[in-house]
C-alpha cells in the first residue's frame, strides 16, 4: 500500500469512517494474525491481539498519532502486544509452577505424616506383642535411652540377662516387622 492510501485510511479513522477501519481489516489483518502468531506460538491468542489493536485503534480515533506508516504502527503495536502476552503467559506460568510445587510439598508433607503413623502404629504393635519382662527392657534401652548397667539395676538382673533380652526382643521384631523393612528403610531415606 502506498504512503498516501495509508494518509487517506488513517485521516478516514480520525473522522470515523468505517470503510477506512474495514480498509485496515481487509489489508492488513491475515498479516498481522501471522505475525502474531509467529511471535506467541497460538494462532487464537494472535487473532484476538490483532482485533484487540485495531479495535483500540477505531477506539481511540480521535487521539490517534501515527506518524510513520500505517503499516509499520500496526506490526509494531503486534509486536509489543504479542510480547506482553509472552511475558504474562510467562508469569502466569511461573506461579502455576509455584502453586503446584506447594501443593506437591503438601501433599507429601501430608503422605510422610501418614506413612509415619502407619509404621509408628505397626512398630507399636510389634513391640507390645514381645514378652512382657523382653518389653519392659527393650523399652528402657531404646526409647527411654538407659544403659544396660542402669536396666539391670532397675530389674535385678546381671548386665548379660539385659543384653539377652535386647537381642531376643531385636529378633522377634524383625520376624515380625520383615513385611515393612522395606518401607521402613524408605521412610527412613527419605527424612535425611
Amino acid at each position: 500500500m502506498l504512503v498516501q492510501e495509508e494518509l487517506a485510511i488513517i485521516n478516514g479513522i480520525k473522522k470515523g469512517d468505517k470503510a477506512a477501519f474495514e480498509c485496515i481489516y481487509k489489508e492488513y489483518y491475515v498479516s498481522l494474525c501471522v505475525f502474531a502468531a509467529r511471535i506467541t506460538g497460538n494462532q487464537e491468542e494472535a487473532e484476538e491481539i490483532v482485533q484487540n489493536i485495531i479495535i483500540t485503534i477505531w477506539d481511540k480515533k480521535d487521539g490517534i498519532n501515527i506518524t510513520k506508516s500505517l503499516k509499520s504502527y500496526l506490526f509494531q503495536s503486534v509486536h509489543n502486544m504479542a510480547l506482553n502476552y509472552l511475558r504474562k503467559k510467562k508469569l502466569e506460568n511461573n506461579y502455576m509452577l509455584s502453586i503446584a510445587g506447594k501443593l506437591h510439598d503438601l501433599y507429601l508433607n501430608h503422605s510422610e505424616k501418614i506413612i509415619y503413623n502407619e509404621l509408628e502404629n505397626i512398630i507399636n504393635d510389634a513391640i507390645n506383642k514381645l514378652p512382657e519382662q523382653t518389653q519392659k527392657i527393650f523399652k528402657q534401652s531404646r526409647l527411654e535411652g538407659l544403659k544396660y548397667k542402669e536396666i539391670a539395676k532397675n530389674e535385678g538382673i546381671t548386665v548379660k540377662g539385659v543384653e539377652f533380652h535386647i537381642s531376643k526382643a531385636l529378633q522377634l521384631l524383625r520376624e515380625d516387622l520383615k513385611d515393612y523393612l522395606y518401607m521402613l528403610v524408605l521412610f527412613c531415606i527419605n527424612l535425611n
